[in-house]
């Protein structure tokens, strides 16, 4: 940025390491998009077209409508999103943010990131990874991931992130049935149905 003569806040610079994931080639084509505005200074809300804030509330309500086994409304969040013109791929970057810093929390220590998050946000994070396991936790972090890059080749840009709804809501269904199953004392013999002797 100094070799153009622009200067660029820290924050700025920060999502776009965060958005074009670690790929030289995609930090190289936002910062093409931010020098394009023509500024000498970009600030944080000049380039929020091009790298839009972060929706913890939002993310967080949709994740807690997938721990309640609730698809439908997780789907009209999503339903929402598109109504108001939102980037869909920065949105599932943000529930990947989130379910990444719940991770971290789980282990007990707080990364530099959770200083942006109001109390109350950090405070439903928190709230949130008392809910999930860490195992599970990874499970749905990872098919994240992959969702979002399927986004980006997708002829209905929101195909993935529905997917990735209904598959997190799956998985909370798959393991709660699970959980019924083992607690089923080993060497515990199902009773056959009793059948019924009709007398003639």
């Amino acid at each position: 940025a100094n070799g153009e003569e622009i200067e660029v806040e820290d924050e700025v610079l920060k999502r776009v390491v965060l958005k074009s994931d670690g790929c030289l080639r995609d930090a190289e084509s936002l910062l093409g998009q931010i020098f394009s505005l023509g500024l000498k200074k970009i600030t944080t809300a000049d380039s929020e077209n091009i790298l839009p804030t972060p929706q913890p509330e939002k993310v967080l309500i949709l994740l807690e409508t997938i721990f309640k086994h609730n698809a439908s409304a997780g789907l009209e969040i999503i339903a929402e999103q598109i109504k108001s013109g939102a980037n869909l791929e920065q949105f599932a970057f943000d529930i990947a943010e989130t379910l990444r810093l719940i991770l971290i929390l789980q282990t007990g220590f707080e990364p530099e990131e959770i200083i942006s998050y109001r109390t109350e946000d950090r405070d439903r994070l928190k709230h949130i990874g008392t809910l999930i396991t860490t195992s599970k936790l990874i499970k749905l972090t990872d098919k994240i991931i992959i969702r979002r890059q399927e986004m980006k080749r997708s002829a209905l840009p929101q195909l993935p992130l529905e997917l990735w709804i209904i598959e997190a809501t799956d998985l909370e269904n798959q393991t709660t049935t699970n959980d019924e199953t083992s607690k089923i004392p080993d060497g515990y013999i199902t009773p056959a149905p009793e059948k019924k002797v009709e007398i003639k």
